[in-house]
């Protein structure tokens, strides 16, 4: 409960007219409340519908952030509108909904650093036929912010083909002219439902350069398309559960020494996905994809080919129900010409073959053949599968509930750990409730507090730009394509 009489709290009302920002006499709009704050200030908004788009040019400290929240057991609707951040660090935004927004509901732009962004419910953003980011991160020199127990639901209007809808998306930003990539974000345990794409990560296909970005322990379902789309390196996406994409639950299109790890996938078209280099995929488990669990990909629509991977300790149980040629079904692994890779201690189960590795001859460049994949496969296990590969051993597995999708099993190989387990994580019901679960701000402190103040972006026009120049269905997720797999 707040403390009505506190002079840090001031008090805003969509109802107000003319106030002090007192709690009796509040402020009508955000913005008035904006001009007053100060570090330590907390901005609480009374229940109602606020109609107003917000620019937030005004910063806390490590020690006094400022907190722009929701009066408690108030339902407070941020209605057809966008929130935009430019240059601040150390804010608190907490339980607000944002409904409606017609492109985006909350963009933060510039050197945006130490921001945490949690409790939030987008609903329904993106109505605009053009293409839409919900929450979007851009501009340069931002790092650390945090989106965290946020829930992001769309309709299925965003199916359409031509209103193609990102809920979160953190751009590689303007590294030109001395100005700092973003870099450290950190999406945790959000909620992602009926989207184009839940969440986007870089822009440009950047094969150089580190950015440290987390996603970890999100809930992902009904995508249109690709669940997670990792385009630059060094991205960590762990945890997180992953259920009926279109296309891909996890598409690692570009950069270099990303870790995907410990993720739960479930009746997607494809599991993951990988282009780049160094990347490792660990410990996944993957069920009941309708093409392969995991695709080494070769150079595909101008992407570099995977290569130097490790595909270690994942479980795929019953994919491959559709066949990359008449009678190849794929239980586990794809592996297309000019990759390398080395394939190790995995379980595969179901009828197909376990892992397939496609001859030069049968994806061509153009006119011409592609390379053979160089490969290490050892120490893997397949249950119920044919046509074995050498470095795979054919064993029975009991797994611990296969009907309710528990794949827990003393076989040795494969993931080990939750996600083999059918219930996954649940946002809403485990908020940060302990010291070793909560993230220190001060461990990012920067001892020059001074930053440019970046050119202003236009935040839709880049995000049209974008996609207009993507193409999400990449022909490696195509396994009908004649001319890709020869007869």
């Amino acid at each position: 409960m707040f403390d009505r009489e506190d002079p840090r709290l001031i008090w805003v009302s969509p109802d107000a007219e003319n106030g002090d920002g007192t709690f009796d006499q509040p402020y009508s709009t955000v913005e008035n409340a904006l001009k007053e704050v100060e570090p330590g200030n907390t901005i609480v908004l009374k229940n109602g519908i606020y109609e107003e788009d917000v620019t937030v040019q005004i910063s806390g400290t490590l020690e006094s952030p400022i907190r722009i929240v929701a009066d408690e057991n108030a339902n407070v609707e941020i209605s057809a509108s966008c929130w935009f951040f430019y240059d601040t660090s150390d804010l608190i935004v907490s339980g607000l909904t944002f409904k409606g927004a017609p492109h985006g509901a909350v963009s933060v732009i510039g050197a945006c650093q130490r921001n945490r962004f949690e409790k939030l419910l987008f609903e329904n953003c993106g109505t605009t036929d053009s293409p839409s980011c919900t929450m979007y991160f851009g501009g340069s020199s931002a790092e650390c912010n945090i989106v965290e127990n946020c829930t992001f639901i769309s309709n299925k209007d965003s199916y359409k083909a031509n209103s193609t809808s990102v809920a979160l998306m953190v751009s590689e930003g303007d590294n030109e002219s001395g100005n700092t990539a973003i870099k450290n974000h950190i999406f945790r345990r959000n909620c992602f439902e009926n989207y184009t794409h839940a969440i986007l990560v870089g822009s440009n296909d950047v094969n150089a350069n580190f950015y440290g970005h987390i996603v970890e322990y999100n809930t992902v379902s009904n995508c249109a398309s690709d669940g997670i789309i990792i385009k630059c390196g060094d991205t960590q996406v762990r945890g997180n559960l992953i259920k009926n994409c279109k296309m891909n639950a996890i598409k690692v299109a570009a950069g270099s020494s990303s870790i995907i790890e410990n993720n739960r996938i479930e009746n997607c078209l494809n599991g993951i996905a990988v282009n780049g280099s160094g990347h490792t995929v660990s410990n996944n488990c993957i069920s009941r994809c309708n093409n392969q669990a995991i695709s080494v990909c070769g150079n595909s629509n101008s992407q570099q080919a995977a290569v130097n991977l490790f595909i270690e300790n994942n479980t795929c149980v019953d994919c491959g129900d559709i066949p990359v040629q008449s009678s190849t079904k794929i239980s586990g692994i794809l592996i297309e010409p000019g990759t390398t890779c080395v394939v190790s201690n995995n379980l595969i189960s179901g009828d197909g073959i376990p892992c397939y590795v496609v001859e030069s001859t049968q994806i061509t460049t153009g006119n011409a053949p592609g390379q053979s994949a160089q490969i290490v496969i050892t120490s893997n296990a397949a249950s119920g599968s044919r046509g074995l590969l050498t470095g795979f051993d054919q064993i029975s597995v009991d797994f611990a509930d296969y009907t309710e999708g528990n794949y827990e099993n003393n076989s040795g190989y494969g993931a080990q750990g939750w996600m083999l387990r059918p219930e996954g994580f649940n946002p809403s019901l485990d908020d940060l409730n302990s010291e070793s679960d909560s993230f220190d701000m001060s461990a990012f402190d920067d001892e020059d507090e001074n930053s440019d103040i970046p050119e202003d972006k236009d935040h839709q026009e880049f995000i049209e730009s974008f996609f207009s120049e993507a193409n999400y269905e990449d022909d490696f997720t195509n396994v009908d394509d004649e001319e890709k797999w020869a007869d």
